[in-house]
């Protein structure tokens, strides 16, 4: 992949199988992270928010692998999961395990289609659309 068809690649997915053999675990959370950060505007819930900015600090050793874990632990016996959703993607992206850091880039894609999908229902539905 050149840096021009990186620049303009839209398929996380398709960016990530081109790194993923040649980065540190630090870099492709990062990356599963920035894959967060693209779709910022959809993590209305302030977990999914504060997972990704935690995966961000796991990453650049501002907080530990157990401290990670910890909050993980609480989220999950503090409030109730939202289902997979954009809350589950940023979740990911603070999970210690190689599959599952990888599948952040495709699981954001799915939940941008996702939202895109719902946003066209919703005004296909709306009296107003027509």
């Amino acid at each position: 992949m050149t840096e021009a068809e990186w620049l303009t690649e839209d398929d996380p997915t398709r960016m990530w199988w081109f790194v993923e053999m040649k980065a540190s675990e630090r870099k492709l959370r990062l990356i599963a992270c920035a894959c967060c950060r693209r779709i910022w505007h959809l993590l209305n819930d302030e977990r999914s928010r504060q997972a990704v900015e935690m995966a961000e600090q796991l990453a650049d050793g501002l907080i530990t692998k157990e401290q990670a874990d910890q909050y993980l632990i609480r989220d999950i016996n503090d409030l109730p999961p939202l289902g997979i959703d954009a809350y589950s993607v940023a979740r990911s992206a603070l999970i210690s395990h190689p599959a599952i850091i990888r599948a952040v880039p495709s699981l954001a894609a799915g939940c941008k289609q996702s939202c895109v999908e719902s946003r066209l229902d919703l005004n296909q539905a709306s009296p107003l659309a027509n």
